[in-house]
């Protein structure tokens, strides 16, 4: 090996080139494991299939491209980390994927799936989500967190040179994710996406509509959702076990410890007990929002406040598709 070269017989191997590979194209490999994102397509046909998504939501649609075709595209684009100009250009590329949701001689152009995402109600997307439950196991252990994805590809030492120089920038906005998930599977079953800042607990009554009928075990939160409020209602409508670390108290200035459940579990959430060991399982749900920033990309550009919600939610649906089908789960839905 001279000069960072490597010798290959008669051919020279830039070695730096091998350990940096393709500037620019790192992230995307195409192609890669095209049996798989035929799975992922197959999955959520399956799964709007069973959920009776409706294939036509106009009468007066062209009926060229069908609804459960374009949110298949919609997810299959957050999978691959595109913009709307290079999904288009690569979209061809995936032959295989466009035969498994019966796109084999047309596919949609970039402003169809544009406009399609700013009018795509988000309770579909909801409901798509909610649909995981199928692979939770019983007497599963629940995680609830809340994560943000920036609405600006604006660096950190972007900001910081403008703030030397005197420039004025908006302010960095993010929309806001809540997802509840099995710790056990990284799979999300329930999830919101609201481009507003909202309280992390504030979006406890919706989950709570979509975990109605689960065969929950416990439920573990952090400190943000400390309550005796969010215990009774968890309690009461799931039927499960809450475990919420308390606020430290600082009597009539600030936060008290009153409550059945919030002194229970000063009780009981002590080092090397049962409840410390669940409640150790929470940052599972970490784990997962890290996974769905890696995979889907960590940002949300888009200017419709529905655009945003519906992109947060395909992007949770990518990372589900991708947990059902690498772990081989049954992927197959039964009516």
């Amino acid at each position: 090996m001279t000069d960072g070269c490597i010798t290959n017989g008669d051919k020279k191997i830039d070695g730096r080139k091998l350990r940096r590979g393709k500037r620019g194209n790192y992230n995307r490999r195409r192609v890669d494991q095209p049996e798989l994102f035929v799975r992922y397509m197959q999955l959520l046909m399956a799964i709007m299939e069973v959920l009776e998504v409706p294939i036509y939501l106009s009468k007066k649609s062209n009926h060229i491209y069908t609804y459960r075709q374009k949110i298949c595209l919609l997810v299959f684009r957050q999978r691959l980390k595109l913009s709307y100009e290079q999904f288009e250009k690569d979209l061809p590329n995936y032959k295989n994927v466009l035969h498994a949701i019966g796109l084999d001689t047309y596919y949609p152009e970039k402003s169809t799936l544009c406009r399609f995402e700013n009018s795509l109600d988000p309770k579909v997307m909801e409901a798509v989500v909610n649909a995981f439950q199928a692979f939770c196991r019983k007497k599963c252990i629940l995680a609830v967190d809340g994560t943000g994805f920036s609405n600006f590809l604006r660096s950190a030492h972007f900001a910081k040179r403008c703030k030397d120089f005197g420039i004025k920038k908006e302010p960095r906005s993010f929309t806001k994710a809540s997802l509840v998930g099995d710790v056990s599977n990284h799979i999300v079953i329930s999830a919101r996406v609201s481009p507003f800042r909202k309280h992390d607990s504030t979006f406890i009554p919706e989950h709570t509509k979509d975990l109605m009928g689960m065969d929950i075990s416990r439920m573990v939160l952090d400190k943000g959702y400390d309550g005796e409020n969010i215990h009774n209602h968890l309690r009461s409508h799931l039927g499960c076990e809450t475990i919420i670390p308390v606020r430290q108290s600082r009597g009539n200035r600030g936060f008290s410890q009153h409550g059945i459940y919030r002194r229970q579990m000063l009780r009981l959430l002590v080092p090397g007990s049962e409840y410390q060991e669940t409640y150790n399982q929470r940052p599972q749900i970490e784990c997962t929002n890290f996974m769905i920033k890696t995979h889907t990309g960590s940002h949300i550009l888009a200017r419709n406040d529905r655009s945003k919600e519906n992109v947060g939610l395909c992007k949770v649906l990518a990372h589900n598709c991708k947990i059902v089908c690498e772990h081989d789960m049954d992927w197959l839905l039964r009516v």
